[in-house]
């Protein structure tokens, strides 16, 4: 189960049953643990503090709890003083591990991508189309950029943190160390 709001310790019981018998595994998605950045890009979602404490309350009933780490914006949410900062509250809320991506600007998210930027910092505008371009395909982040947050810094601070137990992680039949980070 994924989740970005924490209405999920709604179904607190019910998840408890299911953890028992390895049912379940809750994914909280936190772009950010500062609340002014993540109030401009996640609009009516829940705030950290509220994301924090039901990743608590799960974890203290035997829920396995992940962090979604999702999207690691360049140059907006990929300082590494921030990523620490978020993944050591996530681990001290009861997180066991952490999935992470960086932002791509496929469909929609390009148009949303822009009209942030151009609130929150323009000067990145002409930046992200250079990322951008570098990609695979229209839309993937430059590769040199996502290897360097999701094979080297994400996974130290992961390990720093003790957010590294892929033992629950559902990873559909791949093994988990292609699943504990991805792109």
């Amino acid at each position: 189960m994924q989740t970005r709001q924490q209405l999920v310790i709604r179904d607190l019981d019910i998840l408890e049953i299911l953890a028992r018998h390895g049912l379940v595994n809750v994914y909280m998605s936190l772009q950010t643990a500062i609340d002014g950045i993540r109030n401009k890009v996640e609009l009516g979602t829940s705030s950290t503090a509220e994301r924090l404490r039901a990743m608590r309350m799960l974890s203290s009933k035997g829920v396995p709890v992940g962090l979604l780490l999702s999207p690691i914006m360049p140059e907006v949410t990929d300082d590494p003083a921030l990523l620490d900062e978020t993944l050591r509250r996530a681990a001290d809320a009861g997180a066991s591990w952490v999935t992470a991506e960086v932002l791509d600007l496929h469909g929609s998210a390009r148009a949303k991508v822009r009209r942030f930027l151009e609130g929150y910092a323009p000067t990145l505008i002409e930046r992200y189309g250079s990322l951008y371009a570098a990609g695979a395909r229209v839309g993937d982040p430059d590769p040199e950029v996502a290897r360097k947050l999701l094979e080297d810094l994400v996974p130290r601070l992961a390990a720093e943190h003790g957010l590294d137990d892929t033992s629950r992680m559902l990873t559909s039949g791949r093994a988990p160390e292609l699943c504990l980070l991805r792109r």
